[in-house]
């Protein structure tokens, strides 16, 4: 894959910019079409603007909270019968994080190309990790794909639980730490 920097317009007028990663210039641009974005520029992007972008996705206010709520109403709806395509499309605009959703159009778009799902989230990497990615190509080899995302989304639940648990039992003792050191410094 090549990383391509890019600058679009919506409909509202509104900017964007941004690095992504795909197979050749024709692929982002036909992808830009479909989502009716007006093109200002595709370039090749460095390595540091790849590397810059990631640091940037890493906070780019996609929470745990959002991933494992999209992956137990995901589980839900494809549990329910409903098509792949159909229930990410259901999702995305029901999400009101728009980064977020265009995440989840994209990833709809590539479903609809004939990508398997589990490749279609490993563009996002930063988002879905390497077990995520790998539980979800199982579950689809398998065809168990609903059960899969149910596990994970209880598996992301129990995971959330603990960095809450940490972040409570760690927050004492920093404060201790902090008021020890004001203590010290003013002595």
């Amino acid at each position: 894959m090549t990383a391509f920097r890019y600058v679009v317009r919506d409909a509202n007028g509104r900017t964007l910019r941004g690095v992504m990663e795909m197979q050749d210039r024709a692929s982002i641009l036909s992808l830009f079409r479909e989502q009716r974005y007006h093109i200002v520029s595709v370039d090749s992007a460095t390595v540091v603007e790849v590397a810059f972008q990631r640091i940037l996705d890493q906070f780019s206010g996609i929470k745990r909270e959002n991933i494992v709520l999209f992956t137990r109403q995901l589980s839900t709806l494809v549990r329910s019968g409903l098509p792949l395509a159909q229930a990410l499309e259901s999702l995305a605009l029901q999400e009101r994080n728009p980064k977020f959703q265009a995440i989840i159009g994209t990833i709809k778009d590539d479903i609809e190309k004939g990508k398997p799902f589990s490749e279609a989230l490993a563009r996002y990497r930063h988002l879905f990790s390497h077990l995520f990615i790998g539980m979800v190509q199982a579950g689809e080899s398998a065809g168990i794909l609903a059960d899969v995302l149910e596990r994970l989304s209880r598996l992301g639940l129990q995971e959330l639980e603990i960095r809450t648990k940490l972040r409570a039992a760690f927050t004492y003792p920093v404060i201790l730490v902090g008021v020890a050191m004001l203590v010290l410094g003013f002595l």
